[in-house]
């Protein structure tokens, strides 16, 4: 699949409450099925947020996967999840086969996962997940709320790779 760029002047808003179907939510994404490669998704903006249950999202099967490269210049809130179909806000990497998984590079000034919401990379199969580097030049900051035991605490996780944690 191509490459997934997106470049927002001021605020981009990412609200994964699907008007189409409630079990689906909304999002960008990248996805190879077969031995493809999956493109990258490519998002920058000033401000962003990601909530219930809104997605940026690069998986694959038997391909390589797209690496996800987000900056932020101020604040990225990601916070947390669809009450429909439980599927927390998330910035991830999948691989469901034998293709790796994607990198997950996220920059902002600020950076606040709340909620449930998560940044991860995963593995189902044998392909590996990809690595997770977290940079902000002013804070991180990672809270489960209120009703963590609804649709899990709010997280940076990956499968047996590499996670950086980095205040610039």
């Amino acid at each position: 699949s191509g490459h997934v760029t997106v470049s927002v002047a001021e605020f981009l808003n990412i609200d994964g409450n699907s008007a189409l179907d409630a079990d689906l939510s909304s999002g960008l994404g990248t996805i190879a099925a077969n031995s493809g490669s999956a493109g990258d998704l490519l998002v920058s903006s000033r401000n962003m947020s990601l909530s219930n249950g809104g997605v940026l999202t690069s998986l694959t099967i038997d391909g390589a996967g797209g690496n996800i490269n987000l900056t932020v210049d101020e604040d990225l809130a990601l916070r947390g999840f669809s009450l429909e179909n439980q599927l927390p806000t998330r910035i991830g990497s999948s691989t469901f086969g034998t293709g790796k998984g994607g990198d997950v590079v996220v920059n902002a000034n600020r950076i606040s996962i709340d909620d449930g919401a998560d940044i991860l990379s995963f593995t189902t199969a044998v392909g590996l997940a990809g690595d997770i580097t977290v940079s902000a030049s002013e804070s991180i900051v990672i809270r489960s709320g209120e009703n963590p035991g609804i649709a899990g605490q709010s997280s940076i996780f990956t499968e047996g790779r590499t996670i950086n944690l980095e205040l610039l």
